[in-house]
């Protein structure tokens, strides 16, 4: 049985205390299932039918129900239950081992963990962790005789046999206590106390197992103090975190899974990701790499995303940079305008923004259109700006010659017509749109504080206001 570790400092454990899982113990989460079939979470061979996959409620003061369970209220943390036949407990990991008493059925009610009081009348015995889970509590000392025994124990008949009777039970003792082994204490059978050199040997099998699933992968094995082995670290998918506990699953004691996939970092990542940053992607890069995908606006611009990154970056997992200048793009956006039909479109990066320029009818609108939402999805986040002018219509005269015939003589450029803003682009086409440098659009007539669009010509663009102004495009 296996189960994915929540990450919890103090983690809670389902403990197996009957049947033919007798000693077995797997990590828990709240909403597990439990039960007889391979679907469930945790699977007990043994477990009642009729319980089918019940589901594992834990609260957050270590609280435990199991589905099925007909007591009710949820019972504390350690705390036995009989639930589908089988005697289960949800105690912390670290926490002893209940000792369970069984009486003719193998069925008991939970005595303390700690020993009874020795009376006179009876006393409990230890017994070793290969028996069953316990032993009811039996007496050693016989009820006083009764009657003619009491003469004959007052006798000296009597008192001879009772001391031949005590170097015989003496006798026997010593026999079967160099015959076999001494009990040892109650434990379960998966946390029976290791020796260093076993634990060792234990971490040795980890990595042995876990380099034939992938020689790649590099993942840390630290011992714990009950004699097991904590694996922590990142896989790339799904299906490697099965091979691994495939692979793991054949060592006793069990390994405790701390393993991770790649992917759960990168939803992590995206959510905590702030505005600025949101348009970057991450994709697996194999066992314990993550690549970043996504513009940089400079090279300086993109050493503090990096490190801005990595520091959100959990121990054993190593970022790659998949990060594109977009200053470097504008060769990309004027081949995607051209392959689309647009043989004279040109792009260029003006520091802030992709600039392109092209001659477009009003039949093309769409193609533009659906090549700028492309571009838009190759490079998230990267603002660009398209400078449409009208395709020559056959038997007009050239542009360049109503420009000359239509410009007026003070038109001026923009940084000498003391404007209270600044034009960024201009989208021209059948509607034009004006930029302003702080993201403003502006159609024909529309205004921004006393300054209305009154025009957009060819070579310049006409505002009206305080007074009338003819800028240079």
């Amino acid at each position: 049985m296996s189960a994915r570790d929540n990450f919890d400092l103090d983690p809670l454990e389902l403990r197996v205390l009957s049947g033919c899982h007798a000693g077995a113990h797997v990590e828990v989460a709240d909403g597990m299932t439990v039960g007889r079939d391979e679907s469930a979470d945790i699977v007990l061979s043994d477990l009642d039918p009729a319980l089918g996959t019940a589901l594992l409620s834990l609260a957050s003061d270590g609280r435990w129900s199991l589905g099925g369970d007909v007591q009710g209220v949820p019972a504390r943390a350690g705390a036995v239950r009989r639930i589908g036949g089988l005697s289960l407990s949800v105690s912390a990991a670290r926490a002893a081992w209940p000792v369970v008493a069984a009486d003719e059925d193998e069925v008991a009610s939970v005595v303390p963990v700690a020993p009874m009081a020795p009376t006179s009348e009876t006393r409990p015995v230890a017994v070793a962790a290969s028996a069953a889970p316990a032993l009811a509590p039996v007496a050693v000392n016989p009820p006083r005789a009764e009657g003619r025994f009491q003469k004959l124990a007052r006798s000296p008949l009597g008192i001879a046999a009772a001391v031949l009777a005590v170097a015989l039970v003496g006798l026997a003792v010593s026999l079967g206590s160099a015959s076999r082994p001494a009990p040892a204490a109650s434990l379960p059978a998966s946390a029976e106390p290791r020796t260093a050199a076993a634990q060792q040997q234990l971490i040795k099998d980890v990595n042995l197992a876990v380099a034939r699933v992938d020689p790649a992968l590099r993942l840390q094995v630290t011992p714990m103090p009950d004699g097991r082995v904590s694996v922590a670290g990142w896989v790339g998918s799904s299906a490697e975190w099965d091979r691994i506990a495939d692979a793991l699953g054949g060592l006793r004691p069990m390994p405790v899974m701390r393993v991770r996939e790649i992917g759960d970092l990168r939803d992590e990542l995206r959510s905590r990701l702030g505005p600025q940053m949101r348009p970057l992607e991450f994709e697996g890069a194999g066992s314990g790499a993550l690549r970043v995908k996504g513009l940089a606006l400079s090279p300086a611009d993109r050493e503090r995303l990096l490190a801005d990154l990595r520091a959100m970056m959990p121990a054993g997992v190593e970022l790659l940079d998949g990060l594109e200048l977009a200053d470097r793009q504008a060769p990309a956006f004027a081949g995607m305008l051209r392959a689309a039909g647009f043989s004279d479109a040109n792009a260029m990066w003006d520091g802030d923004q992709m600039v392109a320029s092209l001659r477009l009818s009003t039949a093309d609108r769409g193609r533009l259109e659906q090549v700028l939402g492309q571009f838009g999805k190759r490079f998230p986040g990267l603002m660009f700006t398209v400078d449409a002018q009208p395709a020559p219509i056959a038997g007009a005269p050239p542009v360049w010659a109503q420009a000359v015939r239509g410009a007026p003589g003070d038109a001026v450029p923009m940084s000498r017509a003391g404007l209270p803003f600044q034009v960024r682009s201009v989208a021209g086409g059948a509607t034009p749109v004006v930029q302003l440098d702080d993201g403003t659009r502006l159609l024909v007539g529309g205004s921004i504080g006393n300054w209305r669009l009154a025009a957009v010509e060819p070579d310049y663009l006409v505002f009206d206001g305080p007074r009338r102004v003819a800028v240079l495009r």
